[in-house]
């Protein structure tokens, strides 16, 4: 297994980035620039500015809407007096201007002049001189200031996008966007992905428990996390897609802007935006232009950030443009562990990364444009993918079938087996900070049972049980004769209670977090005309990741081994554990279990995509291009237990020859697995001693797209687009094969009941031991199955009609309305546990996850508004939407691996954008969110976390009632109550665990198990324990193959007790899986009903030279559901959250003190959750907000 660690060629990366920022801020251009800035030559800066030369297309109009086309065609801001326009008209404007030129050719015998402002905006007024366009008279605003002050100091400047893939103002995109420049997020604390979800309505945010990240947007986000899964909303990076990316692990770096687009892009932007796309556009290299900026920023838990950006000119053509980003501090977390172990940190989930980018920009000739970018992440650090784990205790069964388990000793026993470690109950409950009953990991009750193997086929007991029949033991630990692995009395987590601080957790295994990540990019926009422009846009992305921590993190009990050594044992285990200490080749020597998991991946993505756009003066306009994608990638999951490799070594998975050196060294003996020998960091993934599940999966994907635009009238616009999709997805399944011996080295084989070149079914016929057999040869490596190739060719586009009325309330107004199609393609679960042992489970747990999932498909219907009102002073943006889904892709973990369901569902709700600057010092927004989803009727899907559904669900088996038609006054025994029914119905179910090799919890009819129980064995060759005369009621669930089916005991003594049989495939709902719940009218997972952003801040003069900026924000997110269940457990409580700051400005000077305190109120919301597999107790991963962090900037610009 790879796990990356500093190289050589990483750390030279850093220091080139570094090296090349530090070289460029202490350049003498620097030194000249800042000497300009102090002199402050404001002519040469307006100069600068008119002296622009832009490409213009504005035809013969009225003059405000000639200026409004200069202003997005210059990407400049002009602001003015609508009164001071009104009834003029401007002549047409074509061809390449400078801003000076076109600016006098459309004010021409106007009157009118203007002036620079903050070097992007003209502020337009009548002045004096015709020559003199600094001196201008503005109409002043009420308060005694003019508009364009109070704009420029409130922020409402104009705002550029290019969300249609084409530059236009935010205000005229009929789409709903929110846009935020670099100044926007720093002045709102936006420093990362998550963040954005404070500012923008009906957006949420969550994690997984593997690597991933859930951003929804308007209900719909990336629920399914598998390895052939696309993202629901597109993250791009200058407006390419990337499937797998850095972005929101890294803070904003040097950016333009960043935008959100909110409902279907699939036109322009594909396959994976059925919700929405965050595209952050990088800042690029200016020509012929110095400057640069740094900021240094410290805070509490020791932070310490620098970020910084430098532009230097090249001659007159070319300017490289450099920038740097680090983050450091200590973890947020506290781990109890430390105050055990001297090698742990107090500290957790702290931080260590860094990302650097080199931006070139060349136009060699006014028509050509390149830009060549390099960007680099790093991060190794002690990141945790998820902390603090949640379970209320599942103690067990205390009565079942009638019987009293707690008055009856033997009965106690089945608490151990009918349990499922955590239950699903109410997260926000004390209850909700126990530890999971450890029995319900399987590979526990497992070691506590695995020293009674008596018969021939296995090398014997471990040992006689040195406390059997001793009264001052408890009863597990005095019951049984014979010696087991793990001692019976102590229970596997040393306190049943956690502290209630969700940030605090017990871990004695250190995380690991390593990731890096190179996008390179190519882009050139070629001018083929004055009104056509080619752009062509290459991009590759490399990406390594690999994460390690503590699976279960909580406090474990030590003395978890027996004394395993010395002549009390058999002779092969003599050396086994000696003093209850047992080394696993992978996590060391320890008396206590050790549980630890790795996720790493490995992926590589081209992309190729090609525009042609027009800026003809006529009505009709368009976009066409076409976009290949190749992504390849290796995700692999790995589960590491002590006890699963001693289970290795002991029987029944050591074959006949015990733990001999050549048993478990290379596998290939009869009965043998491979246990891997080498060290964690350099495992070569071939073990049996260990969970992996390995997902190679390959993308190809290509499209056709196009929009067109026809201006209708002069306030009536109709865009209309289609995009046509060819995908087709490789996976290859690799099943896993924990403890798995290869079927043909059996005893089945062995007894010649296998045929030499037989397939895994002809075991399953038999039965024999085929509950822990896998295929691979010798029983070693993960053979790989078939590829499972799918391939889909669809058709996605939108049509929009947007009206701009001239109304006597608003300065501008834009009304628009939409439908859209999106799509986003289906793909396949990862595998479950190889055949022959997998055979079983995968028929009883089909109708948890099929082999593949469906494409999701969304109808989209929006109409929104757009206004700007009192001068400019205050934008208003609203729309209302409606989504019809078919087959919404949604995940949960079966088998250890992500398996995707798909559910019909609808989406409805309203949203609201408001910026308002009432005067020079005030400035308020708001972002609120209004939303509804229903999954459809008739969906269903079984709750792993409530697999009996209550446990009163009526089923009708296929059992033959023996007391069918019988006299009910003399009738006893199973189904003497039910008479009336040729074959048994139950309505009373419990869940039982399977064998070890199999991670799935099935479900049962208590009144059988409580049969089973009571009647016990008869078996005269071993004493059988419970859980082998449990298990087989799960589905291949024996360890050594018996079942309850008729005619299918293997061993005397294990036939269901009173003639009767049990086969769980036919006689138990969905095969065992269980009931499943009804989802009609549920909301979809992570989709509050209403979301809320306000955020206000006053700006008022310190001294001559100094601005001061004060700025409150606040979120707050109503009440979701987790998953698709709604149930209690599932329940999310509404939460919120407030950034306060404070900026002190001296823009003469160039410099910025910041001052600012995020989650003042120090909340700890769960904002999230991930439900772990059956066969680690069913634990819970939450998520929470960071703690309150206090820090302090400065920033210098150059």
């Amino acid at each position: 297994m790879d796990t990356p660690s500093r190289r050589p060629s990483a750390g030279l990366s850093r220091a080139c980035v570094s090296v090349a920022l530090a070289l460029a801020m202490l350049s003498p251009g620097l030194r000249a620039q800042e000497e300009l800035r102090q002199s402050a030559n404001a002519e040469s800066a307006e100069a600068a500015v008119l002296g622009q030369v832009h490409e213009y297309r504005i035809a013969a109009r009225d003059l405000a809407g000639a200026l409004d086309q200069l202003a997005q065609q210059s990407g400049l801001q002009i602001i003015y007096d609508a009164a001071l326009v009104e009834g003029r008209q401007a002549e047409a404007l074509e061809g390449r201007h400078s801003v000076g030129q076109a600016m006098s050719q459309l004010l021409s015998d106007s009157g009118l002049r203007w002036a620079v402002v903050n070097g992007n905006t003209l502020v337009l007024g009548a002045g004096p001189d015709e020559d003199d366009h600094s001196a201008i008279d503005i109409t002043p605003a009420p308060g005694g200031t003019t508009s364009v002050e109070i704009a420029q100091r409130g922020g409402l400047e104009e705002i550029i996008v290019t969300g249609q893939k084409k530059a236009e103002r935010l205000q005229d995109v009929p789409i709903a966007i929110s846009a935020f420049s670099m100044e926007d997020l720093d002045a709102q604390k936006l420093e990362g992905g998550f963040d954005l979800l404070k500012a923008i309505p009906n957006v949420t945010f969550s994690k997984t428990n593997f690597t991933g990240y859930n951003f929804q947007i308007r209900g719909i986000g990336t629920q399914a996390v598998s390895a052939a899964t696309d993202p629901g909303v597109a993250v791009s990076f200058n407006n390419t897609a990337l499937i797998v990316n850095r972005l929101f692990e890294q803070e904003y770096l040097d950016i333009e802007r960043v935008e959100v687009l909110r409902g279907p892009q699939g036109t322009l932007y594909g396959r994976n935006a059925t919700s929405g796309v965050i595209n952050v556009i990088s800042a690029k290299p200016a020509i012929g232009e110095e400057f640069g900026e740094i900021k240094l920023e410290g805070g509490n838990f020791s932070a310490q950030r620098l970020r910084g950006h430098y532009n230097i000119p090249l001659g007159d053509t070319l300017a490289l443009r450099a920038a740097y980003a680090m983050t450091q501090r200590d973890g947020y977390g506290f781990n109890q562990a430390a105050a055990d172990f001297a090698n742990v940190r107090s500290d957790v989930d702290d931080r260590d990364l860094w990302t650097g980018r080199l931006s070139l920009g060349w136009e060699p000739t006014e028509r050509l444009r390149v830009n060549l970018l390099w960007e680099r992440f790093e991060e190794d650090d002690q990141r945790v993918r998820s902390a603090k784990q949640l379970c209320h205790r599942d103690e067990g069964l205390t009565d079942i079938g009638g019987y009293d388990v707690l008055a009856n000793p033997e009965f106690q026993a089945i608490q151990r087996i009918a349990n499922q470690g955590c239950l699903p109950k109410s997260l926000y409950d004390r209850g909700a900070f126990d530890t999971p009953n450890g029995d319900a990991i399987p590979f526990v009750s497992g070691a506590r049972e695995n020293g009674l193997f008596l018969i021939s086929a296995f090398p014997g007991p471990i040992g006689f049980n040195p406390n059997f029949g001793n009264p001052d033991v408890c009863f597990e630990g005095r019951r049984d004769q014979y010696w087991s692995l793990v001692d019976q009395c102590v229970d596997v987590f040393a306190n049943r209670n956690q502290p209630r601080d969700l940030r605090t957790i017990y871990s004695r295994i250190e995380p690991v977090y390593r990731a890096d990540s190179d996008i390179f990019e190519l882009s050139l926009d070629y001018h083929l005309s004055d009104t056509l422009v080619l752009s062509s846009q290459t991009v590759y992305v490399d990406d390594d990741l690999y994460s390690t921590q503590d699976f279960n993190r909580f406090e474990i009990s030590p003395g978890l081994f027996n004394d395993i050594s010395g002549p009390g044992v058999n002779p092969i285990y003599a050396d086994f554990a000696p003093g209850g200490i047992y080394c696993d080749p992978q996590l060391g020597c320890s008396d206590s279990l050790l549980i630890q998991d790795v996720s790493q991946a490995t992926s590589q993505q081209f992309n190729q995509e090609i525009r042609l756009v027009s800026s003809f003066a006529s009505d009709f306009n368009f976009s066409f291009g076409a976009n290949y994608t190749r992504f390849k990638t290796l995700n692999e999951y790995y589960v590491f237990s002590n006890l699963l490799s001693a289970l290795a070594q002991t029987a029944p998975f050591d074959g006949p020859g015990g733990v001999s050196p050549t048993c478990t060294s290379t596998g290939g003996e009869r009965g043998c697995i491979y246990i891997d020998p080498n060290e964690l960091s350099e495992i070569n993934g071939d073990g049996h001693n260990y969970f992996r599940s390995s997902n190679p999966y390959q993308l190809d994907s290509a499209a056709l797209f196009g929009e067109l635009y026809w201006q209708i009238s002069d306030t009536v616009k109709l865009t209309a687009g289609l995009r046509y999709t060819w995908d087709q997805k490789v996976f290859t399944p690799i099943p896993s094969q924990t403890l798995l011996p290869d079927y043909r080295q059996s005893t089945a084989a062995d007894q010649g009941m296998i045929s030499e070149g037989s397939g895994p079914e002809e075991c399953i016929s038999l039965l024999v031991l085929c509950g822990i057999l896998g295929n691979a040869p010798g029983g070693r490596g993960y053979p790989a199955q078939p590829d499972i190739i799918q391939v889909w060719r669809e058709p996605t586009g939108r049509i929009v009609l947007d009206w701009q009325p001239d109304l006597p309330f608003t300065d501008e107004t834009m009304v628009y309305g939409s439908y859209s199609r999106g799509y986003k393609a289906g793909g396949a679960n990862p595998p479950g546990i190889a055949p022959p042992a997998g055979i079983f489970i995968d028929r009883a747990q089909s109708a948890v996850s099929g082999r593949t999932f469906e494409p999701e498909y969304v109808h989209a219907y929006e109409v929104g508004a757009k206004n700007t009102l009192f001068g400019g002073l205050m934008m208003l943006n609203g729309a209302a939407f409606f989504y019809d889904y078919d087959d919404y892709q949604v995940s949960k973990i079966v088998n250890r691996s992500a398996a995707n369901e798909n559910f019909d569902a609808k989406v409805w709700g309203l949203e609201l954008e408001a910026l308002f600057a009432p005067s020079l010092n005030w400035q308020f927004n708001a972002a609120i969110g209004f939303l509804q989803t229903e999954i459809a009727q008739g969906e269903q899907s079984i709750d792993l976390m409530d697999r009996v559904q209550g446990g009163n669900q009526v089923f009708q088996t296929t059992i033959a009632n023996p007391h069918f038609g019988a006299d009910p006054q003399t009738a006893t025994g199973v189904g003497a109550d039910q008479v009336q029914n040729e074959f048994l119905v139950f309505d009373d179910w419990v869940v039982l665990k399977p064998n070890p090799t199999q991670t799935a919890n099935c479900v049962a009819p208590a009144e059988l198990v409580a049969l089973v129980v009571d009647t016990g064995s008869t078996n005269t060759f071993f004493d059988t324990p419970l859980s082998f005369l449990l298990n087989q009621f799960c589905a291949g669930g024996s360890i050594i193959g018996g079942t309850y089916a008729p005619g299918g005991s293997v061993f005397i003594g294990m036939e269901m007790p009173q003639g009767l049989s049990f086969t769980p495939l036919a006689d138990a709902p969905n095969g065992g899986a269980g009931f499943f719940a009804d989802l009609s009218g549920n909301e979809l997972p992570n989709s509050p009903e209403v979301t809320v952003s306000l955020g206000g801040q006053f700006s008022f003069d310190i001294g001559s030279d100094w601005q001061a900026t004060t700025r409150l924000d606040y979120y707050w997110q109503g009440a979701s559901w987790a998953r698709v269940y709604n149930t209690d457990y599932d329940r999310l409580e509404a939460w919120s959250n407030t950034n306060l700051s404070f900026l002190a400005l001296n823009d003469r000077w160039g410099l910025s003190v910041e001052a600012y305190v995020k989650n003042l109120f120090d909340e700890t919301p769960i904002t999230g959750t991930f439900l772990n597999s059956d066969d680690t107790g069913l634990t819970t991963n939450i998520f929470t907000l960071d703690p309150r962090l206090v820090g302090v900037s400065i920033t210098k610009r150059f």
